[in-house]
C-alpha cells in the first residue's frame, strides 16, 4: 500500500493586486485580478502554468 503523501502547511503569500477569482489545480495556483492580469504559482515541471519555462515558481508570477 501507497503511504500518503506529505503536506505542507499553508503560508500566507503576500500579493498586493485586488483578486477577482483563483483557480486551483492539485500543484498549481491561477489568479485574475480586477485589472485583468493573471498569474500562476506551483508545480511547473511541463511548462503548465504558461510562463514560457519549466522553472516551479512559490509566489504569483505574472504570465504575459
Amino acid at each position: 500500500m501507497k503511504s500518503p503523501e506529505k503536506i505542507g502547511t499553508p503560508i500566507l503569500v503576500p500579493f498586493p493586486h485586488r483578486v477577482k477569482e483563483i483557480a486551483c489545480g492539485v500543484f498549481y495556483t491561477l489568479i485574475l485580478t480586477e485589472t485583468g492580469d493573471v498569474y500562476g504559482m506551483g508545480n511547473n515541471k511541463y511548462a503548465q502554468l504558461g510562463l514560457g519555462h519549466k522553472i516551479n515558481e512559490s509566489k504569483p508570477t505574472l504570465i504575459q
